[in-house]
């Protein structure tokens, strides 16, 4: 069977989803150079080991797309202008069901919304956040354990087939234009640490949710102490007024509004990150420790 001739692209990215695209795709297209919104972090370390030529946000005006038929955009981090919009088919591969959570976080959102489903979304890019036309996209299911990191790597690779599929036959598709009517937008754009502390008093499912979506998640222990979740699961248990900690259960269960939540893998600040149930065995008096 004879191997598909190479189409040449380029790649514009910033984050670890950009990265995770990236590294699927790699073999299938030649990438004549890439874009980034800044030179640091590990998509900029991973793009300088491949040897690509790398420009940076601060020379888009500057860079040459007159022969380039297909720039690939996944997660880029900052607004390309309708300038150089017109001067190359910009696809973004978008990790959501568009029109549905368009914007920023869309993963990180699903799953503090605790969402069954999202997908991931090939469009033709115009200068409206996430707006341009349809030309690939499938759904992708998402499980209750899931957490951004494992649902980031899910999202990458099913992008593979989309992204092939929309580029190598971009000819003979038809693009779909969105339904702006029934949109939603990702309205929790700010992800950093200071927003992810976790408030107990809220119900176990919106405090997991959390955890997932942030991965982790953070609170402070009696003496100022930073503690890190990771991984928690909602039980059945209902929560009990002044039992914070579940004394006479071996794992670490910690009250929540309704329920308490299961803590599975849990780290104080510094230190490595441990099971609930060893965590909750170096606490000398369980009744005289607070979680705030």
């Amino acid at each position: 069977m004879k191997s598909k001739k190479l189409k040449n692209i380029t790649f514009w990215g910033s984050s670890n989803f950009s990265l995770k695209v990236l590294k699927e795709i790699i073999d299938d297209f030649n990438i004549l150079f890439v874009v980034l919104k800044n030179r640091k972090g590990d998509f900029f370390d991973f793009c300088e080991s491949k040897n690509f030529k790398i420009f940076s946000y601060d020379e888009i005006q500057d860079i040459d797309l007159s022969s380039v038929q297909f720039s690939l955009v996944a997660s880029f981090g900052a607004i390309i202008p309708k300038n150089i919009l017109e001067k190359s088919n910009f696809l973004n591969v978008h990790p959501s069901y568009l029109p549905f959570y368009r914007g920023a976080t869309p993963i990180q959102s699903v799953l503090l919304n605790g969402e069954k489903e999202s997908g991931i979304t090939v469009i033709k890019m115009n200068e409206k956040l996430d707006e341009g036309d349809i030309i690939s996209q499938k759904k992708v299911y998402i499980k209750d354990n899931y957490n951004y990191d494992e649902l980031e790597t899910i999202m990458a690779k099913e992008s593979k087939d989309l992204i092939n599929e929309s580029i190598y036959t971009f000819n003979t598709i038809v693009p779909k234009k969105q339904d702006s009517s029934i949109a939603t937008y990702c309205y929790v754009s700010d992800f950093s640490r200071d927003k992810v502390k976790i408030d107990f008093g809220k119900n176990a499912n919106e405090v997991v949710n959390l955890i997932r979506a942030s991965y982790p998640a953070w609170f402070y222990m009696n003496n100022n102490t930073i503690v890190n979740i990771k991984d928690a699961t909602v039980s059945d248990i209902k929560s009990k007024d002044g039992l914070q900690i579940l004394p006479n259960e071996k794992d670490l269960y910690i009250a929540c509004k309704d329920f308490y939540i299961k803590v599975n893998l849990i780290q104080k600040e510094g230190k490595k990150y441990q099971s609930g149930r060893d965590f909750k065995n170096g606490l000398s008096n369980i009744k005289d420790f607070r979680f705030f």
